[in-house]
């Protein structure tokens, strides 16, 4: 299991986008299992949850998903400007794997996270 796991509430000084979460999954026989091993497992979806700042609108947030180099960037309109965050997916998938698509993003205001869930192959 590569799971990155942070507090649930987040500090008065964090202000910028976070990864609260990054959990692999796998596929095997059809049906999802929990826990992907990378040695195994040839398919699956890393699902990934990001914590944004307090006060954040969904008509605030841009994702774009880089599949070729396993990042995701995601952009917080501000009054001032924008402020973009990258994050690094390749750590958390089997060595071989490569993402290859996501799933409709599910923003969730009352807890400030972003969830999304992306496939992958190895």
């Amino acid at each position: 299991l590569r799971s990155l796991e942070a507090p649930d509430a987040p500090s008065e000084s964090d202000s910028r986008p976070s990864l609260a979460k990054v959990q692999l999954l796998a596929e095997r026989s059809g049906q999802r299992h929990r826990v992907a091993k990378a040695s195994q497992d040839t398919k699956g979806w890393l699902q990934v949850r990001l914590r944004v700042p307090g006060g954040t609108s969904l008509n605030d947030l841009n994702l774009f998903v880089s599949e070729e180099k396993a990042q995701l960037q995601l952009v917080v309109r501000e009054g001032a400007g924008d402020q973009a965050s990258l994050f690094e997916l390749k750590e958390h998938l089997p060595q071989a794997a490569r993402l290859q698509s996501i799933t409709p993003a599910r923003f969730v205001a009352s807890s400030g996270h972003l969830r999304l869930e992306l496939s992958w192959t190895a």
